[in-house]
């Protein structure tokens, strides 16, 4: 891997750029692609909007309760 040279319209490359990884417990990225499955969401897609407006809300309104509202992610 070292010195490869990368393809910029590579797929993978695309989706991993200017990220970063994180280690989740195994039960919960299950359930997680489970949910992502059944509300044809992808499954980045949905990790990056739950962590976001959880982040978020906490941030700005910590008194708020979190409303996460999946049709709105959908393609």
């Amino acid at each position: 891997m070292m010195n490869e040279i990368y393809d910029p319209k590579c797929p993978i490359f695309i989706e991993r750029n200017g990220r970063k990884k994180i280690w989740v417990d195994e039960n919960k990225v299950n359930d997680l692609e489970d949910f992502a499955k059944d509300n044809q969401v992808s499954l980045a897609q949905l990790a990056d909007y739950f962590i976001g407006l959880g982040l978020s809300t906490l941030k700005h309104c910590p008194d708020q309760k979190i409303k996460f509202d999946i049709k709105e992610l959908k393609f």
